[in-house]
């Protein structure tokens, strides 16, 4: 009877996989796993795994069953070796280049084969001395002949050559190389090669993935041309050395003369000193500091390289209190704060983004602006989210980009805010399909960070690099599904809400933006970690707080996000004296209720319902049915018949009562009104409906959503301006 073989479950064989790759990895002497880093790794050496044939006449299998539980007993041992700079364990020959003490191991399987045998058959004897050969070198002897007696040696040649019959390839100044091979010199090639820099690529969205890049100085006809190799380059050197110096050639009448080239270049490359580049923007982390990458950016380590094609420019006169005010002013452009600061925080978010990556809490939304043609919503967004000097001062993408395209956008976001144009409604049933699925793909991209597999140009599985920033989309129409539109943050844009003479300062004057953004993301990178700590440390609170209001968790997690960004940047107005002293709380207050006022609009739109034509649908409905009662003036107002009067185009009512009977009316529907008393005050303000006053308690000032009247014993009103009322409810439905 046989055994059958073992069928593992999926499980099972991940597990195994896991054992196996953990395996492979080397280990001290204390048998302590040493993580593999960079291929840059200098040549070291360590306890490195090695698979015993035990007498088998072909190389060991190993089997996936045998790693289910561990290492399979009797196979694996670490002796001691060396990796060669550039070895990995991913490299597919890892164990076969790694450079064991024990030379016998370093012999192709056959030869070790042999010598085991020669050593069972006449080790035992002590007749023959067994030795292995490196050319005139002795690598290592076994077995000890009769003492008296010939002593007859079994001679294994590992192949190489000694160091002694190797060709000396020699560089002259003249720009050629020779080659001396014995006694006969020959020229091998017209022209000499110096290896300059190894340098290592790192990218805000990777950082520790590093890619090894090297400069090669290459030398010819009186000409001078530095070369960037990749990794895989090495590999085919000689042809990337002529395809951009085509008058480069090696002797073809010197045999392997292309592999002696590209071996002296080799050994150059392995003594290379490191120096780190940084080709994407955004935060990173380099040795411990933090800095927000660009071309700009400020680092005291002379050994870190900024190429990353973008600078914010700024203006050197502006101290960074007078950039932040003069930032701080771009909310002037609009009266409606739940569309304008959510816009204003978005634009400082983005490019923390891997900061709050790095606090584990990573932004997960779509801002939507939505509002018809002539509203400025793009205008708005071009002015305030230009972070970068190399910007167009046209919008980077738009529904007219392929899906494809669309993808790779967002993938080189990079800390600025990706501004995707003009979704609107379709002229045909095929566009509007295509650009809802273009919308659908850029919501999952940035809400769920899904991304598609794709090909490389190898036919290899090709890594998908998500948005690591932020995605505003403008648009006439809302589009998507239930599902798709909670997974954005929908803000409603008319005419009239933006004040041209304000925008076009900013418009005309880019640098009031980003000077400002210079050097808050200059003193984010010093803060970094009290930025993350504060984070990850309140999150759980802000959490708790917001879950009180809002009924989806996606619009929890998005007002905590933004919640967390006006922080911020208070604390950084607080630092540089950009905020007085004592105001910071009404700031916060400001931006918060803006927050909460754009954060339960956006929900109530996603679900079909926006609260404040709700209110305004109830409330002038019961007014035309004389549900509610509002007088003509203050001298008709009648208490206990009506609920307030009218005056100057304003309607001054007890907004309880008001608010209690709008309730009922959509309870007398079998519908939910989705907001208390207070949140609905605070979208009728954000949406500039109503007059508010303040007062100052405990030293703080407080607003609030009413007017001290003129009836007896002044009581406080709401204060609705009945024809922007009636406007909003006329557009916006």
């Amino acid at each position: 009877m046989t055994d059958e073989k073992k069928v593992l479950t999926d499980d099972e064989k991940e597990q195994a996989l896991q054992n196996y790759e953990s395996a492979l990895v080397p280990r001290t002497e204390d048998g302590l796993i040493v993580p593999m880093v960079f291929q840059s790794d200098r040549t070291r050496e360590l306890y490195y795994p090695h698979f015993r044939t035990d007498g088998e006449t072909i190389d060991p299998m190993v089997f996936l069953e045998e790693w289910v539980n561990g290492i399979p007993p009797g196979k694996l041992e670490y002796l001691s070796g060396i990796q060669p700079s550039g070895l990995t364990p991913d490299d597919p020959d890892y164990l076969d280049r790694i450079i064991y003490k024990d030379p016998v191991l370093n012999l192709p399987f056959e030869q070790q084969l042999l010598l085991r045998k020669a050593e069972e058959s006449l080790g035992q004897a002590k007749k023959m001395k067994v030795v292995v050969k490196r050319g005139d070198e002795i690598l290592c002897q076994s077995g000890e002949a009769d003492k008296g007696k010939e002593k007859p040696e079994l001679l294994l040649d590992s192949g190489r050559k000694s160091s002694s019959d190797q060709p000396i390839v020699v560089p002259l100044p003249s720009g050629e190389m020779r080659c001396k091979i014995g006694d006969k010199e020959v020229t091998l090639a017209n022209f000499s090669v110096k290896a300059v820099e190894h340098q290592i690529w790192l990218r805000p969205d990777r950082p520790k993935e590093g890619e090894s890049k090297f400069v090669i100085r290459l030398l010819t006809q009186g000409k001078t041309q530095d070369i960037l190799l990749g990794v895989k380059d090495i590999e085919n050197v000689i042809g990337v050395i002529q395809r951009k110096m085509p008058e480069c050639y090696v002797n073809p009448s010197v045999g392997k003369a292309q592999i002696l080239v590209s071996n002296y270049i080799r050994d150059q490359l392995g003594s290379l000193p490191e120096r780190l580049y940084v080709g994407k923007s955004g935060f990173i982390k380099i040795n411990e500091t933090w800095v927000f990458a660009h071309d700009g950016a400020i680092l005291s380590n002379p050994d870190v390289v900024f190429r990353t094609g973008r600078t914010i420019a700024r203006k050197p006169e502006m101290t960074p209190k007078e950039a932040f005010q003069a930032a701080m002013g771009f909310l002037e452009v609009s009266d409606k704060d739940a569309m304008i600061i959510p816009l204003f925080l978005v634009a400082h978010l983005s490019p923390m983004f891997n900061l709050f990556s790095a606090a584990g809490h990573i932004p997960r939304f779509v801002t939507f602006l939505s509002g018809r043609t002539g509203s400025m919503k793009t205008s708005l967004s071009l002015a305030l989210f230009r972070l970068f000097q190399e910007q167009l001062s046209s919008p980077e993408a738009s529904f007219k980009d392929t899906e494809t395209a669309l993808e790779m956008k967002l993938g080189e976001g990079n800390g600025k805010v990706i501004l995707l144009d003009d979704y609107r409604p379709p002229v045909t049933a095929q566009d509007g399909k295509a650009n809802l699925a273009k919308l659908e793909s850029v919501v999952r991209a940035a809400g769920d960070r899904i991304g598609k597999s794709r090909s490389n140009a190898e036919l290899g599985k090709a890594r998908e690099f998500l948005p690591s920033s932020c995605v505003v989309v403008t648009g006439e129409d809302l589009g998507g599904s239930q599902s798709t539109q909670l997974r954005m943050l929908i803000l409603s844009i008319s005419k009239g809400d933006v004040k041209g003479e304000v925008l076009k300062r900013y418009q005309d004057d880019p640098l009031l933006i980003s000077t400002h953004m210079f050097y808050f993301l200059e003193w984010a990178g010093k803060n970094a970690e009290r930025i993350i700590g504060f984070i990850a440390r309140n999150f759980q609170d802000q959490r708790n707080r917001f879950e009180r209001d809002f009924k989806e968790a996606r619009s929890v997690d998005n007002s905590i996000i933004l919640s967390f960004t006006a922080s911020i940047l208070c604390m950084y107005g607080n630092d540089i004296g950009g905020i007085e002293p004592g105001m910071e709380m009404t700031t916060l207050s400001r931006f918060g209720v803006a927050i909460g006022s754009a954060g339960l609009e956006s929900e109530a739109v996603a679900q079909g319902q926006n609260p404040v034509c709700m209110y305004l649908k109830a409330f002038f409905e019961m007014l035309e049915q004389k549900d509610i009662r509002i007088a003509p003036d203050i001298d008709c107002y009648e208490a206990g018949v009506h609920v307030g009067y009218a005056e100057d185009g304003c309607l001054w009512y007890y907004q309880n009562k008001v608010f209690a009977q709008v309730v009922n009316y959509w309870k007398r529907l079998n519908v939910l009104f989705p907001l208390t008393c207070e949140k609905t005050n605070e979208h009728l303000y954000g949406a500039g409906l109503i007059m508010i006053s303040q007062e100052k308690r405990d030293g703080k000032i407080k607003r609030l959503y009413s007017c001290r009247s003129s009836l007896q014993g002044r009581p406080r009103l709401m204060v609705l301006d009945q024809a922007l009322a009636r406007n909003y409810l006329e557009n916006e439905e």
